[in-house]
């Protein structure tokens, strides 16, 4: 998760990105949280033609780039890794680092609150 300062700053550095996707690209579809964000369309053409505007507005007004191997283009009913999960229509999918993780970290609880009584 990060720091929460982190966070906030984020919503304002990316505040014009946000604004530039959603009004002058006109992609319904768009989600941010801190530096991730999906974009979902229907049509894979505009998808492949908007790759390379983000990269140039993201590089040109941001001074970022977009990680060259978390770019990919699937169809929605196999689902979107995003924060931890899998998005599908009408379902959500914990995804199995996090949900490993949620164990680990339940299992270290239950050992420390079994010493302790």
């Amino acid at each position: 998760m990060g720091n929460l300062t982190s966070q906030v700053f984020a919503n304002f550095y990316m505040h014009d990105f946000d604004s530039f996707v959603k009004d002058e690209l006109k992609i319904k579809y768009y989600g941010r949280y801190v530096d991730d964000f999906i974009i979902c369309s229907n049509d894979k053409k505009i998808l492949k033609k908007i790759i390379l505007v983000i990269k140039h507005k993201l590089s040109g007004d941001l001074n970022l780039e977009l990680h060259p191997k978390k770019i990919y283009l699937q169809h929605y009913k196999k689902g979107v890794q995003f924060l931890g999960a899998n998005l599908k229509p009408g379902r959500v999918y914990i995804g199995n680092k996090t949900k490993g993780n949620f164990y680990a970290k339940n299992h270290k609880f239950t050992l420390i609150k079994n010493t302790t009584s």
